[in-house]
């Protein structure tokens, strides 16, 4: 096994997230107090599929990530949007997406996708100055964001981290065009990953352990595994994260057992 280290790059312009951000002063700020109870964070890791009845029965707050929003309305359960992504495309909520809980960096075409009653805004410390921090993905700023917003427990659902025949659970089978793919070994398993979805585990693995008591995992997948195991490494990258990273010993690896 060996060693990787990741280092994101956003995707869109600071142009881009400056007028976005703008655009979305008309909105108002989720209040950050103390009372709320507990949520769920739910992203479309393919554990997902294991938890609509405990979703449908859950006695608090649900965020749906991205596509796994509309994967639970889908199913009949009720939901905000949690959403920190530029992209222009407009989301397509259910019925049962009730609201949205949107990074200002979020472009206008999803907030006008809601009544403006029906959505709150948080600032990423990337664009604002006192900010939510976090990392790659949007999952690594839920922990700070609910604990400024009060919740006393934050239940993480989907959010594997790694894929198994599909990329998350509301995708057709199919891995892409196989790039972009890292495999992480864990108490004797491989687990199929990306690069943001491996920095994702790794730091949300060392919060939890670190405030098990707030924060709650009942995600499957490589989350999972890096909860449950410390001796973990990557054992393979595809051929054009070699050509990034560069060759190692241990990258000779059968993807068709994958």
């Amino acid at each position: 096994m060996f060693e990787l280290k990741v280092n994101s790059i956003c995707g869109y312009t600071q142009e881009e997230i400056d007028a976005n951000c703008k655009w979305s002063k008309k909105y108002r700020p989720v209040a950050f107090k103390s009372g709320r109870g507990i949520c769920a964070v739910v992203g479309g890791g393919p554990s997902l599929d294991e938890h609509f009845d405990d979703l449908k029965k859950f006695p608090g707050d649900i965020y749906g990530v991205n596509g796994a929003a509309t994967y639970l309305s889908d199913n009949g359960i009720g939901l905000r949007l949690l959403m920190c992504d530029c992209a222009q495309e407009p989301f397509k909520p259910g019925p049962l997406v009730t609201g949205a809980l949107l990074a200002t960096r979020v472009h206008k075409n999803q907030f006008k996708l809601f009544n403006q009653d029906d959505v709150r805004t948080w600032p990423v410390s990337f664009d604002s100055p006192g900010g939510i921090t976090g990392g790659p993905t949007l999952i690594t700023f839920t922990p700070l964001l609910f604990a400024k917003m009060g919740y006393r427990e934050v239940h993480y659902f989907g959010c594997d981290g790694s894929f198994v025949k599909k990329l998350h659970a509301y995708d057709a089978e199919g891995l892409g065009n196989g790039k972009n793919l890292i495999v992480v070994r864990a108490g004797g398993r491989d687990y199929l990953t990306h690069p943001g979805h491996f920095v994702q585990c790794e730091r949300m693995a060392q919060v939890i352990k670190a405030f098990g008591g707030f924060l709650i995992n009942k995600s499957g997948g490589l989350l999972k595994a890096m909860l449950e195991h410390d001796n973990w490494g990557c054992v393979a990258l595809s051929s054009d994260l070699k050509n990034l990273f560069g060759e190692h010993e241990t990258t000779k690896y059968n993807w068709g057992e994958s």
